[in-house]
């Protein structure tokens, strides 16, 4: 939350309450090159988890990635158009262990693809906060 505008205001509204931060991911143009995957989040327990800080511009965030195992499930969609647009979950704050707390997603390089013209799409964030 740290990219909000007021972040005090933001901590305020989330302040004993569970909130989730979710992605809607599309592409403008058919995905070959670089497409974009998302875990099965039951696949990546926590303890695979390692934080790395994300630094842009003036300001630093914490992301996380995964250390490599098998044991992982990545999924993508093979020449995802712009009508097949993807929602998922980056974090939530609940505590209930039969619901998935986040999703880990990247782009990844396809060797049979790199000739295809680049990747472009857009994303939208919301942090989605409830009164429970």
């Amino acid at each position: 939350m740290s990219r909000l505008p007021d972040k005090a205001f933001a901590e305020k509204v989330v302040k004993n309450r569970r909130f989730q931060i979710m992605n809607i991911w599309r592409p403008l143009e058919p995905i070959y090159k670089d497409p974009f995957a998302v875990t099965d989040a039951r696949s990546i327990p926590d303890s695979d988890l390692v934080a790395l800080p994300v630094i842009a511009g003036d300001y630093t965030e914490e992301s996380w990635a995964a250390e490599p195992n098998p044991a992982h499930r990545w999924y993508f969609k093979f020449a995802q158009k712009p009508d097949e647009v993807l929602m998922f979950k980056c974090f939530d704050s609940g505590k209930n262990k039969d619901i998935a707390r986040r999703v880990l997603h990247a782009a990844f390089t396809d060797g049979a693809q790199e000739h295809m013209p680049s990747r472009e799409s857009f994303e939208v964030r919301a942090v989605v906060v409830y009164d429970d």
